[in-house]
């Protein structure tokens, strides 16, 4: 029984060579339609390994590969059984301060960041970076990578100062290497940080840098191209331009559903921020349709507690407010501020926003109290987890504000007004919506405040 065993095992492992010989990289895109056509080859070899417990190079490189074709395709729940093998395998054969260790490791980490996992993720990261600099020294392209991931991280946990030196040091060992497409990585990447933090002048030419690399790189559907004109249009929502954001979102959508599938998380994503545009001009059906979409693929895809969930939660609720649909608004507002507490803790600028967009929900059906005690929350926290000059900070002075007008509290709320078109001013210019509508109001907000003198 033994020999017949040992006979299928070798057999196995030959099947096993000659799928993996004949599965590419999937981390290039050109590469895609062949890894699709193998995919069930792929899995099937992935099954044998599990079965006859093959614990090769060549086994873990397959569970690798295949891994990451499904993280790239958005199937998160595939990808990482076939990660957390492969790295066992390495852990096994090569010890973990082995590169191999530490690849098949760093892409574990990023598919737990991709599910909002980031309890998890930062230690491997630092993990990884620690084996890098040792094994390859530190001007590496993988440091490079590392640093990036790191730096994406600490963004996404809202902590700003710490995520930007990570970007600058990854731009700086690419571009002494001259990586282009690395480079419009990091150039993105900053663009991104500078968006989080309203620096959207700083923002805005790093976006086009790196949609200008990638096209002088890649093909023009390439699905990194999308990725960056997507969130430019992101900025351009932002800054108030809804028609060229709507022009790029639909532009992006295109190549997303095209390559990666229409069932992607960033496909998801974009018909989220399409939807918001159409709230934005008052297009509500057109807006619910899209961001409900976009919710049902998230909850299908991501789980019931993603980052991403709270984004398609806030969006909906926005749609039901400017309806005065009051009723459905709340418990899609309150499930955002649970998931973003639970993920993020009770300082981070998406917990924030979620609080901010509840207490406004309150403050509109007349609720005074419960609006007032949030808005103070909300900038309390700003105060002192983030930079005061915030268009975020705006919305939490401008919301208070109208509270207190409401309230005929005036004396209370000209200050608030004042503070809030400062920063409006300094940090989204004078032109801006939120600067002219914020104009706007307080010369309202004068007028009844001279009335009632």
């Amino acid at each position: 029984m033994t020999n017949i065993n040992n006979t299928w095992k070798s057999r196995t492992c030959k099947i096993i060579t000659r799928v993996n010989n004949n599965f590419p990289e999937p981390d290039e895109f050109k590469n895609w339609a062949l890894c699709e056509t193998l995919l069930l080859d792929a899995s099937a070899a992935c099954n044998k390994i599990d079965e006859f417990s093959i614990e090769t190079r060549v086994a873990a490189i397959l569970l690798n590969k295949t891994a990451l074709y499904f993280h790239e395709k958005g199937k998160l729940e595939k990808a990482e059984p076939l990660f957390q093998h492969g790295l066992l395998i390495y852990e096994k054969i090569s010890g973990k301060d082995h590169i191999d260790f530490a690849t098949t490791l760093n892409n574990l980490a990023v598919l737990y960041d991709d599910q909002g996992r980031y309890e998890r993720t930062e230690s491997l990261y630092e993990q990884v970076l620690i084996i890098y600099k040792k094994k390859l020294g530190a001007k590496h392209p993988y440091v490079a990578t590392s640093l990036s991931n790191l730096g994406d991280l600490y963004m996404t946990l809202g902590h700003y100062k710490k995520a930007e030196p990570y970007f600058q040091h990854s731009l700086k060992i690419n571009e002494n290497l001259s990586k282009p497409l690395d480079v419009a990585s990091d150039l993105h990447n900053l663009a991104e940080l500078y968006r989080a933090q309203g620096l959207y002048n700083k923002a805005e030419p790093l976006f086009k840098e790196a949609i200008e690399i990638k096209e002088q790189s890649l093909d023009e559907k390439h699905p990194n191209i999308a990725l960056s004109l997507s969130s430019l249009a992101s900025l351009y929502t932002n800054q108030g331009y809804y028609e060229k954001s709507k022009s790029l979102y639909k532009k992006a959508l295109k190549i997303m559903k095209a390559t990666l599938g229409k069932d992607h998380p960033e496909v998801a994503r974009n018909l989220n921020g399409l939807g918001s545009i159409y709230r934005i001009q008052g297009n509500y059906v057109k807006s619910e349709l899209l961001c409900q979409k976009s919710l049902n693929m998230r909850e299908k895809i991501l789980g019931l507690n993603h980052p991403d969930i709270s984004e398609s939660l806030n969006e909906l609720a926005a749609i039901y407010c400017e309806q005065n649909l009051y009723a459905k608004a709340e418990p899609l507002y309150i499930r955002a501020v649970q998931i973003d507490k639970y993920i993020f803790g009770s300082e981070h600028y998406s917990f924030v926003q979620s609080l901010n967009n509840l207490a406004e929900l309150y403050r509109n059906q007349g609720m005074y109290r419960k609006a007032e005690f949030l808005f103070l929350q909300v900038l309390q926290i700003d105060r002192k987890s983030k930079s005061y000059e915030h268009p975020d900070t705006v919305a939490s002075l401008g919301n208070l504000a109208k509270l207190y007008t409401t309230q005929k509290r005036y004396i209370e709320a000209k200050p608030l007004y004042q503070r809030a078109m400062i920063i409006a001013n300094k940090i989204l210019g004078e032109k801006h919506p939120t600067t002219e509508s914020l104009q706007q109001i307080y010369k309202i907000f004068l007028e009844k405040m001279q009335s009632n003198e």
